[in-house]
């Protein structure tokens, strides 16, 4: 392919309208994301949840649905419902969730669980997931100029904002595990709007010299890549090799391990035992 023909498909990419494909396939993904979240019990009926509490899973949907626009808003002091105003989004968003949970023999779940197609559905995500960063990055440089740090968080709640939500979503549903949230255990999907916030960030400060619609296809397909390695392969997080390797070097691991060789542990005598916060004691002879 020809320099002037990736420049056009990249253009074209950075052009696609994402509404209807792209919505909904996201939208069925988080459905699922959620009915899937409800029981975490394997013995127990899966939809058990949705029968039982029709509103609260409804809710609970919609929240994550249109989890990047609620938290936005909130961080520019807009409403939180301005998102839902828009009947036609929230009425398909309605429809595919209840698809998700009330199908005759639970047929939409399985046929988008089913391996080619959920990998389709992720794609389409995964482009989504390009655009909202991108999106959440040009709105902050408009409102926060001189804030890179704002920048970057647009970005990265814009395209993550479901995982963000899922606190509150589990709130609704009345599950509380406050040891279990994005800032504790950031997703694989946190980390690349992350990066692909900073790499618009750096186009923008005129660091990377790429133009802008290959920067913006080179994001999408790293966020394909990390998906597809997800997905096939069942590699959780291709990210933390390199973090790990960072931390190590940047966040005392390396001045930990050295310390560690350079004092090593002082060798218990046979008359002595360690207590539970390191202090060594002596044993009397009874």
């Amino acid at each position: 392919m020809g320099g002037n023909s990736l420049a056009d498909f990249a253009g074209m990419v950075l052009r696609l309208k994402m509404y209807p494909y792209f919505d909904v396939s996201s939208y069925l993904l988080v459905c699922m994301m959620v009915r899937e979240d409800s029981h975490r019990d394997p013995t127990a009926d899966p939809q058990a949840f949705s029968r039982k509490h029709p509103l609260s899973c409804w809710l609970s949907s919609m929240l994550m649905c249109f989890a990047g626009a609620v938290l936005t808003n909130i961080l520019v002091g807009e409403s939180a419902i301005a998102p839902f105003t828009n009947h036609r989004d929230l009425l398909v968003a309605s429809i595919v969730w209840y698809a998700i949970n009330y199908t005759p023999f639970d047929m939409t779940y399985k046929f988008c669980k089913f391996l080619p197609i959920n990998i389709l559905l992720n794609c389409l995500k995964e482009v989504l997931h390009a655009n909202k960063v991108h999106h959440g990055v040009s709105f902050a440089l408009k409102f926060f100029p001189n804030s890179y740090p704002l920048v970057c968080l647009f970005g990265v709640i814009k395209g993550s904002g479901v995982y963000f939500m899922r606190f509150f979503d589990r709130l609704v549903r009345g599950v509380w595990i406050p040891t279990n949230n994005e800032a504790l255990i950031p997703s694989m999907s946190t980390k690349a709007s992350l990066y692909a916030s900073i790499a618009f960030i750096l186009h923008h400060l005129g660091y990377l010299t790429y133009e802008y619609q290959s920067l913006y296809l080179g994001v999408v397909l790293l966020f394909l890549t990390t998906r597809m390695l997800n997905l096939m392969v069942g590699i959780n997080d291709p990210f933390l090799p390199f973090e790990n390797l960072f931390c190590g070097l940047f966040f005392g691991g390396l001045v930990d391990t050295l310390k560690k060789a350079v004092k090593p542990e002082k060798p218990k005598t046979d008359g002595e035992i360690t207590t539970g916060k390191g202090q060594t004691n002596k044993v009397k002879d009874e």
